[in-house]
């Protein structure tokens, strides 16, 4: 649809154009087939040296023409025929495309008439040319496109235009004489009344739909349509006339070729320019147009404004108490009016939101929609066929419905408000309005009512009078303050509110002044000017928030509004003044904003507040060159554990107590802040030198040592602690300051626990080391850098490998083998472990099963693999390790999966759940290093594991200490008791080994036997079968 208004004479030419254009193209087609018919040579190719249009290429213009002229109707059968004749035309053009393409003969070029070979410039008798073929396969498909829907019309458009550009492209060709551009010597030339035909033909397929895509563009009262409309025929015609007359003057010898070049481009500046100039004058005038629209808008928004301020004025005497009702009422107004505007045009809305009738000429409902038969109690059967006298209220006079029917029969649009009655006899108001539809001798033959339900707002406008008469009356029992005072300070009226919350009697506060006095103490001014403005009526509402006291010396907080009602009988201004009690909400508003700034567990400054005093603290440093301050940052050591062992409750009252003793151990002037979880800063203000930070950091850590209580659970706590000093480095953001702090946190507790650390520009290395190591780590992952080792398990009941334990090495490019310890706890930290994880049970279990396959006769069984954390805690770790033991063919019998105590305990009965799982799978589950985590014996007896480790910390100093031994006797006994077996891992002496096959464990591993094996040394390893006790 077209955005700007269209002269409707210009359509109507354009589509007579059309239809002119489609009549000298079957009159062109005709006669070219009268000059074959009658070998009429200029009916043919105009001149004897020019080349002949085909009969074929006749017989498409015919067809085109006809088509092009079917377009203009709306008849569906001429549509068809028009959708029928341009598939036709499109086939005969690709018919004979295909012959030129691929040397075909299809036996279609003589089939009306019989061509001579070797006509002028013809490479095959009948043939019509490339051109003209594809211009057909072009022009065929537009047509078919057009009858077809005019939603195509942009396709449309672009066939058209494709068609007159080659057309256009011929036409140079004859003018200019570039033989190339009209035919190529082995193929037939395009005849140039062929060329012209098509170039018609193609302006008359666009302007038959000239309100559509780019014609509506060109025939716009836009400033592009006005542009389009007088650049576009001088783009064409212009440099055709000119080039045409530098050639011409040429070949006569008129003049050389600079003269022609000199002519053609002074031929184009001077059209153009003409044109340009023409152009801006007409953008001028619009522009023009435009601002004279512009200010007349913005005068008539000054006149809305005014008016509505003078309404806002009016309403502004009204009672208090009703404001919210009337506030109500016009926003449901508004937003009703809104939807109408919005849904005007979508009947589905319309009927959903309003109610609708439809009348004929006489009156005679023909149809009502739902709404109308809610409101009115009537169904649509008793409607349909009756007048709208079925709902008469008798209410309105016989003049009211006779103006009515006077104004919609000259069809002209009636708004009114009726009111009418219900089937069970009650009342009820609409706004109404009445469209009437003409005929075409502009008579109504039916009429339209939109109604919409104000019954409401009618009644709200009653009650509003209501309350108006009864206004006075009703203050005394309003539940606000409320007083009524003369512009001379004497009070009027006080109701009973004003008096209950206040304290104060009428005979206590005669005048304002005595009131003033009473309640607002050294503030009466403020209060009195307030007033006086409102005496003056230079403000309709005077408003402000004042702390008042009461009778009783209590102090509240008052909005308090004052707004002038007019003038009393003496002459005097009245004056109302009502207040609300916000106190409890200005109290809220203080708790929101400590909210904002402190943390809401531990009553700290969080991290919002102390990056905002760290802030004050570096420009007073940067003013102050020897004012010195220190950032602590510390991170609780083992806080997880106690939170995940002892439940989030303890662990929040665990956090409260760290924030007294922090609290404890600073100056009032300095800050302890908790930034989110575990981890708490401190800011130091004007320390003398290092030292002092310092004895706060070991102040904190000596308060840390002693346990702490928690509902009689003592718990056991340190913290690692980073110190960054202002004077460090030339820190510009105090973001820098809290991550050098956090930097050489970091660095503490890399020494150990419960350790402090001073930052110190080497620590960059450090971090950036770190960094690297991140990095490579990705990167390993994606080049396969990553090997699995292989240590043995041992069998003590035949002293022979019965498995192997998994574990991941590096192999780094630059550094040759990395620790696991130096990478896997980064990866645990980055999530990156979950991907090595997959990959080495992959790897792990596909080795199992080379093998099982090489020494089936072996006493190999397992292969332990160890499963990560965050691993563990995949939602698909069983579906993963299910695909995994398919892909590689591993008997699940063969495979031990590691879990340390604190995943299980951590995940408690998903971790069961998840167990259980794996379980059925027939996996076996072993718990790595038994002993060192906080395990409930209970919990213990419930999860399906079978294989208890016992950790290298009690294996290697148990021949020292007697308590080591105890506590390894006492798993074994445990592991055997509950039908699960035991592995201790960390065997390095034939002592060690001794004990251990004493107390029946089930299995060892160690480097007494050997250290992890990559794979070729443990397939060794296996094939030498070695015995070790």
């Amino acid at each position: 649809m077209l955005e700007a208004p269209l002269e409707r004479h210009l359509i109507s030419t354009l589509k007579i154009a059309s239809k002119i254009i489609s009549i000298c193209i079957i009159l062109v087609g005709c006669a070219v087939v009268i000059g074959w018919s009658f070998d009429i040579q200029i009916l043919k190719s105009i001149l004897p040296q020019w080349v002949a249009m085909k009969p074929n290429t006749a017989l498409g213009f015919v067809l085109s023409g006809l088509a092009l002229n079917l377009l203009h109707s709306s008849r569906k059968l001429k549509l068809r025929v028009a959708q029928a004749l341009g598939v036709a035309i499109a086939l005969l053009g690709l018919l004979t495309l295909s012959q030129h393409l691929f040397g075909w003969n299809l036996g279609i070029d003589q089939l009306l008439f019989s061509d001579k070979v070797g006509a002028i410039h013809t490479s095959s008798p009948g043939r019509m040319s490339p051109v003209s073929a594809l211009n057909f396969s072009l022009i065929g498909s537009a047509l078919w496109l057009a009858a077809r829907s005019n939603m195509h019309y942009r396709k449309v458009q672009v066939l058209a235009l494709v068609t007159s550009l080659t057309s256009l492209q011929v036409l140079i060709g004859y003018i200019y004489g570039v033989k190339p551009l009209f035919g190529l010597s082995s193929f037939t030339h395009t005849a140039i009344h062929t060329a012209i035909s098509f170039f018609l033909l193609s302006l008359g397929t666009l302007f038959a739909s000239p309100t559509d895509g780019l014609m509506s563009l060109v025939i716009s009262h836009s400033a592009g349509g006005m542009t389009a409309r007088v650049l576009l025929p001088a783009a064409i015609a212009i440099p055709f006339i000119l080039g045409w007359l530098w050639v011409f003057g040429e070949k006569v010898g008129l003049f050389d070729l600079a003269f022609g070049l000199s002519l053609h481009v002074i031929g184009n500046v001077v059209v153009f320019t003409g044109l340009v100039w023409y152009c801006a004058k007409s953008l001028s005038r619009l522009d023009i147009k435009r601002q004279q629209a512009e200010a007349a808008l913005r005068t008539a928004y000054a006149e809305l404004e005014l008016r509505v301020e003078q309404r806002t004025a009016e309403l502004s005497q009204a009672n208090q108490v009703l404001e919210g009702e009337i506030a109500e009422r016009l926003r449901t107004e508004a937003a009703l009016q809104q939807s109408f505007r919005e849904l005007a045009d979508m009947k589905f809305a319309l009927d959903q939101s309003s109610i609708v009738a439809i009348t004929d000429a006489r009156g005679i409902i023909t149809e009502v929609n739902n709404k109308f038969c809610e409101l009115s109690g009537y169904s649509r059967a008793e409607l349909i066929g009756q007048t709208h006298r079925i709902i008469n209220s008798s209410y309105h006079p016989k003049t009211f419905f006779r103006q009515m029917w006077l104004t919609i029969s000259q069809g002209d649009v009636w708004q009114g408000e009726i009111k009418n009655k219900a089937k069970d006899g009650t009342y009820y108001w609409v706004a109404t309005t009445i469209v009437p539809f003409l005929d075409d001798r502009s008579k109504p033959y039916q009429y339209i009512a939109i109604r919409s339900d104000i019954t409401n707002r009618k009644q709200a406008e009653e009650a509003l009078r209501e309350s108006e008469e009864r206004f006075r009356r009703a203050i005394l029992d309003a539940p606000l303050p409320i007083i009524l005072h003369a512009e001379d300070g004497e009070i009027l009226q006080i109701n009973r509110a004003w008096t209950e919350i206040t304290g104060y009697c009428p005979q206590e506060i005669p005048t304002i002044a005595d009131w003033a006095e009473k309640a607002y103490g050294t503030r009466q001014e403020q209060m009195q000017d307030a007033i006086a403005r409102s005496y003056q009526l230079t403000e309709r509402t005077a408003q402000g928030e004042y702390s008042i006291t009461t009778s009783t010396g209590e102090n509240r907080i008052w909005d308090f509004y004052t707004a002038p009602l007019g003038y009393l009988p003496d002459g005097r201004s009245l004056v109302i003044s009502t207040a609300f009690d916000v106190t409890q909400r200005k109290q809220a508003e203080s708790q929101l904003l400590r909210h904002a700034f402190y943390d809401g567990l531990t009553d700290l400054p969080n991290r919002a507040l102390f990056m905002e005093q760290l802030k004050h603290s570096l420009q007073k440093a940067k003013r102050h060159q020897d004012y010195l301050f220190a950032v602590l940052f510390l991170d609780l050591d083992r806080f997880k554990i106690i939170n995940d062992s002892l439940g989030h409750l303890k662990g929040d009252q665990f956090l409260i107590y760290i924030a007294r003793i922090l609290e404890a151990c600073i100056r009032a002037t300095d800050m302890a802040a908790r930034l989110g979880g575990d981890e708490f800063t401190i800011l130091l203000e004007e320390i003398q030198d290092v030292a002092d930070a310092i004895k706060v950091a070991e102040r904190i850590q000596q308060e840390l040592r002693s346990p702490l209580n928690l509902d009689g659970q003592e718990v056991f706590t340190s913290a690692s602690i980073g110190i960054a000093l202002s004077s460090t480095l030339n820190y510009e953001q105090p973001e820098q300051l809290l991550r050098d702090a956090d930097t050489a946190m970091y660095q503490a507790k890399a020494l150990g626990k419960s350790r402090y650390a001073l930052f110190h520009p080497e620590m960059y290395a450090t971090a950036l080391t770190r960094l690297q190591l991140e990095a490579n780590l990705r990167r390993a992952i994606e080049n396969q850098e990553f090997q699995l080792y292989y240590q043995p398990i041992i069998s003590l009941t035949n002293c022979r490998i019965i498995g192997f334990e998994a574990l991941m090495r590096w192999q780094h490019p630059e550094r040759g083998l990395v620790n696991p310890v130096d990478f896997i706890p980064l990866a645990e930290e980055t999530g990156l472990i979950v991907e090595l994880g997959y990959w080495a049970l992959t790897e792990a279990c596909r080795q199992m099963q080379a093998w099982l396959q090489a020494y089936p006769h072996h006493s190999l069984e397992k292969m332990s693999v160890n499963l990560s954390a965050k691993q563990f805690c995949q939602p698909n770790l069983i579906c993963q390790i299910r695909n995994i033991l398919q892909s590689t063919n591993l008997n699940p019998r063969n495979l031990v999966l590691e879990i340390t105590e604190s995943v299980i305990i951590k995940n408690g009965d998903e971790a069961v759940a998840i167990l259980s799982k794996l379980r059925a799978l027939g996996i076996e589950i072993l718990i790595d290093d038994f002993g060192t985590g906080y395990s409930s014996l209970g919990r213990l007896y419930s999860f399906p594991i079978s294989m208890l480790k016992i950790d290298r910390s009690f294996v290697n100093p148990m021949t020292t200490n007697k308590r080591n031994l105890d506590i390894i006797e006492i798993i074994v006994a445990l592991a055997n008791k509950l039908g699960m077996s035991a592995i201790a891992e960390g065997v390095e002496t034939q002592e060690q080994l001794a004990i251990l096959r004493n107390l029946h464990c089930e299995s060892v591993q160690g480097y007494f036997f050997s250290q992890p094996l990559d794979s070729s040394n443990a397939s060794a390893l296996i094939a030498a079968n070695p015995q070790w006790c």
